[in-house]
């Protein structure tokens, strides 16, 4: 899974797929919530076309989904629907969902949606009320903005004990679905993606120190 790995970040830099600047850093959507967060120098544009012109394309879709379930058979997450959170995670819930269907056993796992409004989770005619279904996203930082959404799962009568991204940017995020009895995991960290970057000569070993030292400030 690594050489996969470094392969796709790599190539996700060199197409501004992943971008890097200790200087100017980068807003996430942390810094809504709260101004004072200081600005990243690591950010994850995994939207694809048809979400506010992403840079995504659906070889790169394909390719995060299969080290997604990669991790899914790894950790043995066990699910029998997946809940994307909204725009971010439905691309890699899509290609996820046909690569269940079509594998040795074939699962056929429903997509839900979160209602517009209450943010509960719409029931699925083929999923009934009290199964597990998996919250899926491109990325997490605090977690923060998970936790609307988990409620939102438990309140549309299902259950939810796990999360998985692609890429997880801080340890509080996991700590703070943990409080949520959710169970976070991920294909890369930002300190494994700048390791990465390192290694193959896309940012200096000074960088790559500083970078770490102002994430975990």
């Amino acid at each position: 899974m690594y050489q996969e790995l470094e392969q796709l970040i790599c190539n996700f830099f060199d197409r501004g797929i992943i971008r890097f600047n200790l200087e100017k850093g980068f807003e996430l959507a942390a810094h809504r919530q709260d101004p004072g967060t200081p600005l990243s120098p690591l950010y994850y544009n995994l939207r694809t076309a048809d979400n506010k012109g992403g840079p995504l394309q659906p070889a790169d879709v394909v390719a995060v989904t299969r080290l997604l379930r990669t991790v899914i058979k790894r950790d043995n997450i066990q699910f029998a629907g997946i809940a994307p959170v909204l725009n971010a995670g439905r691309p890699f819930a899509v290609e996820l969902q046909d690569m269940l269907y079509h594998a040795p056993g074939h699962r056929s796992v429903p997509i839900l949606h979160f209602e517009k409004g209450t943010g509960n989770l719409q029931r699925h005619p083929d999923l009934a009320p009290g199964n597990f279904v998996l919250l899926l996203d491109d990325v997490f930082s605090s977690g923060r903005s998970k936790e609307p959404l988990v409620k939102g799962i438990r309140a549309g009568g299902y259950r939810v004990e796990h999360c998985l991204v692609f890429a997880n940017r801080s340890s509080e995020g996991e700590r703070f679905l943990m409080q949520l009895g959710v169970h976070a995991h991920w294909v890369t960290t930002a300190r494994e993606t700048l390791n990465i970057l390192k290694s193959n000569a896309k940012i200096s070993h000074d960088e790559f120190e500083q970078a770490c030292q102002h994430m975990a400030a």
